[in-house]
């Protein structure tokens, strides 16, 4: 019961810090399926911002980077799905089991994003990008 209480705390602070769909459609969610259904909606916007700016590093870099890069994601991706197994499964068969699946996705998705920026537009020694 402290774990499920401790997940929604860390989704009212994931969520309501910043402006997201999400944070207004959970304030009116009644049910599990409903938060889901709001954490679902607002992992899609951050999965196709994620995309759109790994597609971008991949067109302004070199061959050799580029490749790097792929490699990366690949791994991440792959790390962020058994993360959140993982995590979703200290719920296992219970009604927190999917909430904790997609707001464990969302979370590494978010903090992807925001990695990919730091690495790939403030480095501190930027690489070569072609044209």
């Amino acid at each position: 019961m402290v774990r499920y209480f401790l997940i929604l705390a860390s989704l009212g602070v994931l969520l309501f810090t910043k402006e997201t769909h999400a944070s207004e459609c959970l304030n009116t969610a009644r049910t599990h399926q409903q938060m889901d259904k709001c954490l679902e909606s607002e992992f899609n916007v951050a999965n196709q911002r994620l995309d759109l700016a790994y597609k971008h590093y991949l067109e302004i870099y070199s061959d050799k980077q580029r490749e790097l890069l792929q490699i990366a994601q690949e791994a991440w991706n792959r790390y962020r799905d058994a993360q959140c197994e993982a995590s979703a499964a200290t719920f296992s068969g219970g009604t927190m089991e999917s909430t904790e699946f997609i707001a464990c996705k969302l979370k590494l998705t978010q903090e992807r994003l925001e990695e990919l920026k730091r690495t790939y537009d403030e480095p501190p020694f930027p690489p070569q990008k072609t044209k």
